[in-house]
Order: structure tokens, then C-alpha cells, then sequence
């Protein structure tokens, strides 16, 4: 027998495709070996590496974790498996609600009678549960997704599904009122409770909505059934309302309790004292080394994440004006003073932050 294959006789070899074996290659997963013409050859000993793979890919365990993995790049490989196990009892649960959906609307048929209207839309909703359970994960780095999906088998559950109807029935509202401004507490503290203090979580969820508000065909299947259109206008509007309220000292609401940390906090009122300066002058490279220090410490050093919120700030001027007056009510601020604020730290970490 030869001691090294071609693509092809590798393929066969192994049961896969060459496609498959290209695009491995590609992402660094399983390098052959290179003649002198160019062409991809591959020895026995990689037939173990593809089975790691197959195996690893089978449990659930994304591609591009992989790699990481069995270069020992990342967790040791138990503590991963693991956290794979818990991801798929969360998955398993969601199928077997889906299951017995299915043999709910099937008794419910053979007994006679006319299918009902409401056994099929709770099939129809727990069927289409089961297929988008993972829809959400794109948000999220690998890690926090694992920590989320083990205390969450579902998306929305029951309090956002129930939250999302009422607003729908309530956009009559003017967003500026108190009723408005109660529905906006809500959701706040609904998302506060999806994060449960997990700043991966957090980090995932504000990248989503961020997302959704501003694309619409970026959108979960699960939101389908509400008017998202007009519901996240209505919720921005009505969190911009509470805010003034708060700022003018109003009675008629509680304070609203910050939603930004206070070292973000903190950032922003020395970006806002130095606005006027030159960014790349020494108080904007401190100001920009202490914004890097601040996403290290939210996204947990991740790489990617960071980048993800860097680039947000290229959506910036495509943001609705009641999203920019939200946003900046979250600092304490006025949106001039905020936009001009994140614009400079925008050019400051430009000047002097690599990555």
C-alpha cells in the first residue's frame, strides 16, 4: 500500500470528499503534505486527525474551535466534551418537547376529530423551536453560548413572548408617556435577567439587538410572529423618555438604574473632559490604552469580540436618532456630547491600539 494519497485516493480512503478535505485545509484543521507541483498529499497518520475531527464536529463542537483543540490551543479536551454534553442536554430537551407535540396533534387526529387550531400552532412553535435552537449562537463566542444554553432551552421563553405581545397591542401608546416607560423598564430587566450577570452573555445579547434594530433581515425566525419593525422604535423611543424623565427630576418614575458599568462610565466622562485635544497626543493614547483595557476586561480577552464591538462603531452614523439619544442616556450624557465622545475614542484607539 502507498504511504501517502492524493486528495482523491485520500477521500475514499477516509469516506469524505475532497471538498471536505479542501476546505479542512483551509481553515488549518488538517494540513497534507505539498509536492513539488503542488498537489495535496496526505499520509496514513492523518486518517487519526480526520477521525478527531469527524468526532469532535459530530458532538456539536464548531469548526473553528477545533483546530485550537487538539493543538491543545484551548480547554483540555474533557473540560470541552463536558460543556458539549450540556449544550446538547439543552438541544435533547427542546426535541422532546417537540416530539411530544408531534404525538399530541397525532392522538388528537385519530380520534376523530378536525384538527385544531391551537395543537397545531403549539406543533408548529415547538417545531420551529427545535429547528432555530441554535440561531442565536452567531452572537455569541463558544464559551459564553455553552454557559447561556445550559440555563436556557428556549428563546424567547414565556415572560419575553407574553412581553412582546403586549407592546404590540400598546404601540397606540405615545412612547414619551409613563405606560410606555413601564414596558421599557420591563424589557430591561428581562435582558438583564437573560445575561444573569455574565458578561459574555451581556456582550452577546448587545450585539444582537444592536443587529436586529438596525437590520431587520438579520432577524431570528423566533421574532417573526411580532411587528420587531415597530416594537424596537417603540422600546428605544420609550427607554429615551425615561431617561429625560429621570434627568429632569421627575416624580412620576423611579430613577433608572444604570445600564453601562461604571468604568465605562468613568471612561466616558474623561473622553468627554479631554474632547478639543488632539487624539494623538499622550492623553488620548491613555485614553485609548484604558478603552482596550476595558474590552479585555468585557469580552474576557477575546479576540474576535473585540473586534465585533470596534467595528459597531462604523455603524454608528446609519444608527436612528432615538437609538443614539438611548444609547447616550445610558453614559449620562447628551448625544452630541456622547457621539463626539465615542468619536474621538474611536480615532484615538485607531492611533495607537493595534488590532
Amino acid at each position: 500500500m502507498p504511504t501517502t494519497y492524493r486528495a482523491q485516493q485520500f477521500a475514499a480512503l477516509a469516506g469524505v470528499t475532497v471538498k471536505t478535505l479542501h476546505h479542512y485545509d483551509r481553515l488549518g484543521l488538517l494540513r497534507p503534505q505539498r509536492t513539488a507541483s503542488g498537489y495535496r498529499v496526505y499520509r496514513e497518520s492523518d486518517l487519526q486527525r480526520l477521525a478527531q475531527i469527524s468526532a469532535l464536529k459530530l458532538v456539536g463542537i464548531p469548526l473553528k474551535g477545533i483546530g485550537p483543540l487538539l493543538d491543545g490551543e484551548s480547554r483540555p479536551l474533557g473540560q470541552v466534551l463536558l460543556s458539549q454534553r450540556q449544550v446538547l442536554n439543552a438541544k435533547q430537551q427542546v426535541i422532546a418537547r417537540a416530539i411530544d407535540a408531534i404525538d399530541q396533534a397525532r392522538r388528537h387526529l385519530a380520534s376523530g376529530a378536525s384538527a385544531d387550531a391551537d395543537v397545531l400552532r403549539t406543533l408548529i412553535e415547538a417545531i420551529e423551536m427545535q429547528s432555530n435552537v441554535d440561531v442565536l449562537k452567531a452572537y455569541f463566542d463558544d464559551a459564553a453560548w455553552e454557559r447561556w444554553r445550559q440555563r436556557n432551552a428556549e428563546w424567547p421563553g414565556a415572560e419575553w413572548r407574553a412581553l412582546l405581545r403586549e407592546i404590540e397591542g400598546r404601540l397606540d401608546l405615545d412612547p414619551s408617556s409613563v405606560e410606555a416607560g413601564t414596558l421599557a423598564e420591563r424589557w430591561n430587566d428581562l435582558a438583564k435577567r437573560d445575561a444573569a450577570g455574565d458578561v459574555g452573555v451581556r456582550t452577546g445579547f448587545m450585539k444582537a439587538w444592536r443587529e436586529w434594530a438596525m437590520r431587520p433581515e438579520t432577524r431570528p425566525p423566533q421574532l417573526a410572529p411580532f411587528d420587531m419593525d415597530r416594537i424596537l422604535p417603540f422600546i428605544i423611543e420609550a427607554a429615551d423618555a425615561v431617561h429625560e424623565r429621570r434627568r429632569l427630576g421627575s416624580p412620576e418614575t423611579a430613577r433608572v438604574p444604570p445600564r453601562v458599568s461604571a468604568s465605562r462610565l468613568a471612561l466616558f466622562r474623561d473622553v468627554a473632559s479631554a474632547l478639543g485635544t488632539d487624539p494623538a497626543a499622550e492623553v488620548g493614547k491613555q485614553l485609548a490604552r484604558r478603552y482596550d483595557a476595558l474590552l479585555d476586561a468585557e469580552t474576557g480577552g477575546d479576540a474576535d469580540m473585540k473586534a465585533e464591538m470596534r467595528r459597531a462603531w462604523t455603524y454608528r452614523p446609519t444608527w436612528p436618532k432615538g437609538a443614539l439619544r438611548w444609547i447616550a442616556s445610558l453614559y449620562d450624557m447628551d448625544t452630541t456630547t456622547w457621539v463626539a465622545a465615542a468619536e474621538y475614542l474611536r480615532h484615538a484607539a485607531e492611533l495607537h491600539v493595534s488590532g
